[in-house]
């Protein structure tokens, strides 16, 4: 069969024995979908976790201004 592969058993004869490849059961629409509902909810939490992390570099200045923080304070503090 074309998709056999050989391998080399382990025994004294150099005859090598072929090794049919396994293929996985078709999946069942039930399935796909379970799948595709844990795929959302995993780049939904991600997205999530991580939007906000964007939001406070570019606005240092505005969040040091908020807590009445002077220059100085605003690179010690909040590195920007």
């Amino acid at each position: 069969q074309p998709h056999d592969q050989l391998q080399q058993n382990g025994s004294s004869s150099d005859q090598a024995q072929p090794i049919i490849a396994a293929h996985a059961p078709p999946e069942s629409p039930a399935d796909k979908w379970r799948r595709r509902r844990i795929l959302a909810a995993y780049l939904l939490t991600s997205t999530i976790l991580y939007a906000d992390l964007a939001l406070m570099a570019p606005n240092l200045s505005a969040i040091a201004d908020e807590f009445g923080f002077d220059d100085d304070e605003r690179d010690v503090k909040l590195g920007g």
